[in-house]
């Protein structure tokens, strides 16, 4: 098959082209110029896109992926050639499928081409499912390990042991297998299945029907049971029902009497309230007088203030006011004073004795003047010592009598001791107001109480007034009491009336000791039982009925168990053919890896310029190559990640020789890791392959464009 040319909207592809030539193609483009996108738009031209596949935290499904960017319809179309044909495959979006809906016709004429389908397209051009080519024909730097795919192997494996594809001995196995899985696998339709499930519901059946009859005995042992119990009830029911009627009589005379003793005390004690006040108005007046009672414990726990005591009055106050003393105190200090310099006064002294003595010299002078004058001038000092000593006399007598008075405070203090007496009299007479407003207070109060006292109990003595008011309560409360034991009397009486049924007696003697709530308990609790076992036992009618009958059931498990043996000998044999079958494939599959490696070999050989001359392949596919002076072999691992990835490109370019001859060879960035030589070696490799298949190479480096020009 070779390409002309694709056409894609395609992710970031809208409506572009890309025409291809015969042999080696080598697209050179920078990253994100659309190379990897145009891989993957020719793997969905040619097996579709899987819907199913969802994107994940991590991978984005092909469907999302590469949703076009502008938002058209993802949609392509593929001229090519195949078989000699110039076709032309279109794909486009149905509904919400991308590359749902498929068109193949042919290129010039436009009619179309029925063999590919949507769902054949890539198998049917290349020849091979999609796993194969993209393990084989479609090579990628991230895809270079090839993994043992079922599809791949499976090609591999009849390609090497028959010589073509046709793959007779996998639908040889694969028969056997469906064969196998009819009789055992398939639990949902195998035949051997069935029949053990169709055995297993036989055996359920019978043993459910031996249980039902097992259940159905008992059922009916235990109907027996209760049907007797509940008799034994009826009769212990009907036994007390006949005690109460033979005791009601004697209950109807009692409640009867009590009845009538109730009304007589009734009688009485409306007779004996009649005449008293009515329970309200001493209800009252005891209230009342009770408030008033608290009210005189408060007045008596009130307490008055202290009668003052009166001060001591001071002989110097004695019948004055504090007005009086404080002036008179005044009086006697000024008084004092002037005594006391009185007293002390002797010049008047000196000089009534110095005149008195000028007058006595005088005398002597010759002359009468003199005698006369000193006559006078003694007479005049006589005089007027005589009179100083008579004021200085009644000066001491008045500071010694003012001594005495205020002894023994000192004249400093008599003002300041008036002034205290005084505030004396003024706080002892404040005080003795205070107490005779607060006695005055309280004194009518008391009266006022004791007029309201007498008001209430009409002049009668409290105590006795309030034993009477206690009495007629009292009397009115029998009275309701009565009343209230009348009613229920007579209640009573009514009840028993009314109630009193006649009850026969019991046919069968009593040994049952229940009460009667417990009898009626027990009663209910067997018609519920016996209910529930009616019920019991009509299932299990109706189970055996649908169950069927025990013979023909016993049949129908002995044609199973004989079917069974049949189908266990049949398996026996499939088993035995396909460990036969799987024991030849398995030599087979070992002889097709000395075919790819040899090739690969070569090929490896190639790309490391004859470094590497030994390469094994095993049967999962793994890798272990050896070079010319190595002893040993090593698997990719030990390599290079640049000789790994050469390694791998050998091993796909011989899968892809022997499994896709005709196909496209598409590679994408694969030489990223490769040194120019080797790079060199690759690119005359690619140049040889081209000879014989359309090879398409798209790469970011330019090196590879310069030595595919060489």
């Amino acid at each position: 098959m070779r390409i002309y040319s694709m056409t894609a909207t395609f992710g970031k592809l809208e409506n572009q082209t890309l025409p291809l030539e015969p042999g080696l193609n080598v697209f050179h483009a920078p990253n994100e110029w659309g190379k990897s996108t145009w891989c993957a738009f020719l793997a969905a031209m040619l097996y579709g896109i899987d819907t199913r596949v969802h994107s994940t935290r991590t991978v984005l499904a092909d469907k999302e992926r590469y949703a076009p960017w502008s938002g058209s319809p993802m949609s392509g179309r593929i001229d090519l050639c195949w078989q000699g044909r110039n076709i032309t495959i279109e794909r486009t979006t149905k509904g919400r499928i991308p590359l749902g809906r498929f068109r193949a016709y042919e290129t010039d004429s436009g009619l179309e081409v029925t063999e590919p389908t949507a769902d054949n397209c890539g198998e049917l051009l290349l020849g091979v499912e999609k796993s194969v080519f993209l393990r084989a024909g479609f090579l990628r730097l991230s895809d270079l390990p090839v993994t043992a795919d079922e599809a791949l192997r499976r090609r591999l494996n009849a390609l090497v042991t028959t010589g073509d594809e046709s793959t007779t001995a996998d639908t040889l196995a694969q028969t056997l297998k469906d064969l196998k899985n009819r009789c055992r696998a398939n639990r949902a339709n195998g035949l051997l299945p069935l029949a053990e499930q169709e055995k297993a519901d036989l055996e359920a059946k019978l043993r459910q029907i031996e249980n039902l009859h097992q259940e159905q005995a008992r059922c009916t042992a235990q109907q027996q049971e209760m049907e007797a119990f509940r008799s034994q009830l009826e009769n212990h029911r009907q036994a007390m029902e006949y005690a109460a009627s033979q005791t009601y009589t004697q209950k109807l005379s009692q409640a009867e009497y009590t009845q009538a003793e109730a009304s007589k005390k009734l009688q009485l004690l409306q007779a004996q309230c009649a005449s008293l006040p009515d329970a309200d108005t001493c209800q009252k007046n005891l209230d009342a007088l009770r408030t008033l009672h608290n009210d005189r414990d408060g007045l008596l726990r009130q307490s008055l203030p202290t009668l003052p005591e009166a001060p001591v009055i001071p002989a110097p106050y004695q019948g004055l006011t504090a007005e009086d003393a404080i002036r008179q105190a005044r009086t006697d200090t000024q008084v004092f004073r002037e005594s006391t310099l009185e007293k002390g006064r002797k010049l008047p002294t000196i000089l009534g004795l110095a005149l008195a003595v000028a007058g006595i010299f005088m005398c002597f002078i010759p002359h009468w003047f003199g005698l006369t004058a000193g006559i006078i001038a003694a007479i005049a000092g006589v005089l007027c010592w005589r009179i100083n000593m008579a004021q200085r006399k009644r000066a001491r007598n008045t500071y010694d009598a003012l001594i005495r008075k205020y002894a023994p405070l000192p004249p400093d203090q008599w003002e300041s001791a008036a002034a205290g007496h005084a505030q004396a009299r003024q706080a002892y007479e404040t005080s003795l107001r205070t107490y005779m407003a607060a006695k005055a207070d309280h004194d009518a109060r008391m009266t006022a109480w004791q007029q309201e006292i007498d008001a209430l109990t009409a002049g009668q003595d409290p105590a006795q007034a309030e034993r009477a008011w206690l009495d007629t309560l009292t009397a009115h409360r029998a009275l309701r009491e009565a009343e209230t034991a009348y009613q229920q009397a007579c209640q009573l009486v009514q009840a028993l009336k009314s109630t009193h049924k006649e009850a026969p007696q019991p046919a069968m003697p009593d040994s049952l000791t229940y009460s009667p709530e417990q009898t009626a308990r027990l009663l209910a609790q067997c018609e519920f039982s016996l209910r529930q076992l009616h019920n019991q036992a009509g299932q299990h009618q109706g189970q055996m009925a649908a169950l069927g009958e025990e013979a023909p059931l016993r049949q129908a498990l002995d044609a199973v168990n004989g079917r069974i043996a049949r189908l266990e000998d049949t398996l026996a044999a499939l088993s035995l053919a396909q460990d036969t079958l799987t024991a030849a494939a398995a030599e087979l599959q070992r002889r097709f890896a000395p075919r790819i490696s040899k090739q690969a070999q070569a090929l490896f050989s190639k790309f490391t310029g004859g470094r590497y001359d030994r390469l094994i392949l095993d049967e999962d596919l793994t890798l272990h190559a050896g070079a010319a002076d190595e002893t040993t072999l090593h698997s990719a691992l030990w390599r290079s990640e640049g000789t790994a990835d050469q390694l791998y490109l050998a091993l796909r370019l011989a899968v892809a020789r022997e499994l896709t001859p005709e196909s496209p060879l598409i590679l994408d960035d694969v030489f990223a890791r490769f040194d120019d030589m080797r790079l060199k070696a690759a690119m005359e490799i690619l140049q040889e392959e081209a000879q014989n298949r359309q090879v398409i190479l798209f790469t970011c480096h330019s090196r590879e464009v310069a030595f595919s020009e060489n």
